[in-house]
C-alpha cells in the first residue's frame, strides 16, 4: 500500500484460490487519484487452463433503467447505469465499467437471488500472466449535483475514457 497526495495504491495477493477444484494465483492493484470518480483496477491471474473467463460486476440493485453499453473509442468499452441507485432509491447514482474493448465477451445479468446476485457481470478474456486493467466509476448526485442528470454522468464517463486513451507525447529539447 502506498498513499500519497497525488496517488494511492492498494495491491492484493490472493494465493491459492480455489473455486471449483481449480487453483489460481490472483495479484489486484487497485489506484486512485484525487479528483476522478473512478479507481484503476489492474488484475493478473496465473494458473489458467484456458477455458476461463474473467467476471466483473456492476451492481444493479435500486436501478430500474436499462444497462448502456457504449464503445466511445476502439480502446475502451464501457458499461453504464444511471438511476436513483442509492439505499431506498433516495439519491441519483451514475456507475460505469470502462473495459478493454478488445477482451470484451458482453455481458451476463446475475440471477436476482444467490450468493451473486442483482449484477451485471462483464465478460473479458483472460490470460496466464497478462494483466487486465479497467475502471469502476461512480458519479453520486452528493458529489457533484451534475450527477443527477443521465446526459451529464455518460459525457463524464466519456471524456474520461477520452483521457485514458490520449497519447502523451514527450519531447526533451
Amino acid at each position: 500500500m502506498s498513499e500519497g497526495p497525488l496517488k494511492s495504491v492498494l495491491n492484493y495477493h490472493f494465493e491459492n484460490w480455489q473455486p471449483d477444484g481449480r487453483t489460481y494465483q490472483v495479484d489486484e492493484t487497485t489506484s486512485i487519484w484525487p479528483g476522478m470518480f473512478a479507481y484503476q483496477n489492474q488484475v493478473t491471474f496465473s494458473g489458467l487452463q484456458g477455458d476461463e473467463n474473467m467476471m466483473i460486476g456492476l451492481v444493479n440493485i435500486n436501478n430500474q433503467n436499462p444497462l448502456e453499453e457504449i464503445a466511445v473509442n476502439d480502446q475502451w468499452q464501457v458499461l453504464l447505469t444511471h438511476d436513483m441507485q442509492t439505499y431506498d432509491r433516495k439519491w441519483w447514482l451514475g456507475l460505469a465499467l470502462i473495459v478493454p474493448r478488445d477482451l470484451y465477451l458482453g455481458y451476463i445479468e446475475a440471477p436476482k437471488s444467490g450468493q451473486l446476485s442483482n449484477t451485471f457481470l462483464a465478460k473479458l478474456k483472460v490470460e496466464n500472466s497478462k494483466p487486465i486493467t479497467y475502471y469502476a466509476v461512480a458519479g453520486w448526485e452528493m458529489s457533484d449535483e451534475g450527477f443527477k442528470d443521465a446526459d451529464y454522468f455518460r459525457n463524464y464517463v466519456a471524456d474520461l475514457v477520452k483521457q485514458l486513451s490520449a497519447k502523451v507525447e514527450i519531447i526533451v529539447k
